[in-house]
């Protein structure tokens, strides 16, 4: 499924502050099928030849310089090279590298009062970095909500302050030998500071939101947040260690287009890059150096990364015909999840199936760029009659094999935070066309299979027949669900038209159909992460001119109450009261409003020889290789 990648809380950001089968020549040099001796198994004195492991890609990485900008493909070749320094898995977030994550609780995160005076940098009330000059609201210690802002009038006044302190695992080197210091996160942070890297949005408000980002001895680093910056994500406030003193003698420029940085950079996982033959492999040993080797990590000798078709069904004849041992998900498999089943059944291969956090939707423009849309979607009830027509979890049973769910709205159901009282529209014609002949959408001809007609409809030319447009790239997928769709829509009487139309115009800025806001309603994806994204829908992500047309709400959904819940939200710590509540309130006002229909999760997949072992898929892992050290072919 081809996603937009947005200022989204996902795992990129905490991967940044933590952190073809034409073009897959030759064969693994494990035989599917044909299981090797583990090493304990080995007899004593025994020398077994290398192992090595091939994993096929869907895609190229551009670069691998973590600042240089970052696809999944590069993601996926990162696992390898680094490991961690943080994992988000399964909703939560996992330190790999340090000793444990920092916390409120255990006292390695302290929130405290401090003086401030005129003209030093805070975070004011509107969540920005400021000079404290007479006017600026600001918000005092203590102080939680809007109730209690103040206006700066001079002199010394308290704010609470942030100040979190991460302490690396002692022995740590990176893999030519050089110890791996906090001083090499600190180092990356200037780096990501640098006005001469292109940080994403997220990172940027990060650097913005910091006083200080200092090494207090070799394994320890302290960050501390600009007062009044109540960060919610301060327990992976952690800057990715890079090597000083490898690129130390490079700009930041520089290192945006070094090969050392972009092609084979140091790292502290288990294996290192060798070689990158351009268009069709990137070859890796295994890290001697590695902080695990003591465990017999990882298995294989060698790594082999190849460049495949992002064809699914090419991805599994290359498995099948031993090419490849792993494809990852950079390869399209969603489409073809009914043959991997079967495929699996008669294992021929095996699968990794997770119900990932992405989630596609379908967008209702209630702001449109060149006026009123014909059907209105302001009337929220049509949205809702709309919702209740849209047989959403045939979707999920058929197109996705069962193997994902029909979310309620932006946050997964197996989010420890959605909030299971939000209102839910479940498949039922009868409530959705009680709603339809509420409005006026009227059934003039008793016949179900043709559209309704408006009858005394606010703001809708009568004679206008119910058509629901629908603008998305088409995948497979998406033309599978779109047939779904306008069968049960026609059982309410609305009629379905799904049009395609090209990606680069669809996500287009100013002129975009999305982002420009020329469509009536438009279905896409959003990637979402560990902590909910209610900032999609907030007033200030409405594309225009201000923002560069790249807000990440092109509905022009604005509700005062979702905006102050949402902010409140990222304002409060996790784990307490306030946090808990404004996540839940922002979530039912998005379901009692439905700006926008979620309509199924998508489906993270990966498939491997059947004899391969440790494939796991997480659902808030960005790779399906984040314990790719673990990886082996079963003995038996």
């Amino acid at each position: 499924m081809r996603k937009i990648t947005h200022t989204v809380k996902t795992f990129l950001l905490a991967t940044f502050l933590v952190t073809v089968l034409a073009g897959c020549q030759g064969s693994s040099s494990i035989t599917p099928g044909t299981p090797l001796p583990t090493e304990a198994s080995t007899p004593t004195g025994t020398i077994l030849p290398p192992r090595s492991l091939t994993i096929c890609l869907g895609e190229e990485p551009k670069s691998l310089y973590i600042y240089g900008g970052s696809d999944l493909a590069a993601r996926t070749i990162l696992e390898a090279v680094y490991d961690g320094p943080i994992d988000a898995l399964n909703y939560s977030y996992t330190p790999v590298i340090l000793k444990s994550l920092p916390t409120l609780q255990n006292g390695g995160a302290i929130l405290k009062p401090v003086a401030v005076k005129q003209g030093d940098k805070i975070f004011d009330d509107a969540g920005a970095a400021a000079s404290l000059v007479p006017g600026v609201k600001y918000r005092p210690a203590g102080c939680t909500d809007a109730s209690c802002v103040a206006a700066y009038s001079g002199g010394s006044v308290m704010m609470d302050q942030l100040q979190v302190t991460f302490v690396l695992k002692s022995g740590l080197l990176w893999s030519d030998g050089e110890p791996l210091t906090a001083d090499d996160s600190v180092y990356s942070f200037e780096l990501s500071s640098s006005p001469d890297t292109p940080a994403p949005a997220g990172l940027t408000r990060a650097i913005l939101g910091t006083q200080a980002y200092e090494k207090l001895d070799d394994l320890t680093v302290r960050w501390t947040a600009l007062p009044g910056n109540i960060d919610p994500s301060y327990s992976h406030r952690f800057w990715v260690p890079l090597p000083r003193h490898a690129w130390g003698t490079m700009s930041a420029a520089e290192l945006l287009t070094a090969d050392a940085s972009t092609r084979t950079p140091l790292g502290w996982g288990p294996y290192v890059i060798q070689s990158w033959t351009a268009g069709t492999e990137i070859t890796l040993k295994k890290n001697s150096n590695y902080f695990r080797a003591g465990e017999g990590l990882p298995h294989f000798d060698t790594l082999h990364v190849k460049f495949i078709s992002s064809d699914g069904r090419l991805g599994i004849s290359a498995l099948l015909s031993g090419e490849c041992d792993v494809v990852d998900q950079t390869v399209q498999l969603d489409d073809q999840i009914a043959e991997i089943q079967n495929l699996q059944s008669q294992k021929n291969l095996q699968a990794a199936f997770a119900t990932g956090t992405a989630w596609e939707h379908l967008d209702f423009n209630l702001k449109p760029a060149t006026g009123k849309d014909p059907l209105d979607y302001q009337d929220v009830r049509l949205r809702e009659a709309i919702a209740f027509c849209l047989d959403r979890q045939k979707v999920v049973d058929q197109a996705l094999g069962g193997l994902s769910a029909v979310p309620a709205d932006y946050v997964p159901p197996q989010d420890p935070l959605f909030n299971k009282d939000v209102a839910k529209y479940p498949f039922d014609t009868a409530r959705g066309t009680a709603l339809l002949e509420q409005i006026g959408w009227k059934d003039l001809d008793n016949d179900p299979s043709t559209p309704r007609t408006a009858q005394g409809v606010a703001g809708v030319v009568n004679g206008t027949q119910l058509v629901l447009n629908s603008t998305m790239v088409f995948t497979e997928l998406r033309q599978a669900a779109a047939a779904i769709y306008g069968a049960s829509l026609m059982e309410c009487g609305i009629g379905y038209v799904a049009s395609s139309t090209d990606n680069s115009m669809f996500v287009a800025s100013a002129d975009g159909l999305l982002f420009g806001r020329l469509f009536e309603t438009a279905q896409f994806g959003w990637i979402a992460g560990v902590e909910p994204a209610c900032e999609l829908y907030t007033t200030a992500e409405i594309p225009t001119i201000d923002n560069g047309y790249s807000g990440s709400n092109p509905t022009g959904f604005s509700n005062p109450e979702y905006d102050q819940a949402c902010d409140l939200s990222h304002r409060s710590l996790p784990g307490t009261t306030a946090y808990l509540q404004n996540q839940y309130q922002a979530q039912k006002i998005f379901a009692e409003f439905l700006p926008s229909i979620p309509l199924y999760l998508t489906v993270k997949m990966a498939v491997a020889r059947p004899d391969l072992t440790g494939l796991i898929m997480d659902p808030t892992a960005d790779s399906d290789l984040w314990n790719l050290e673990a990886f082996d072919i079963s003995a038996s």
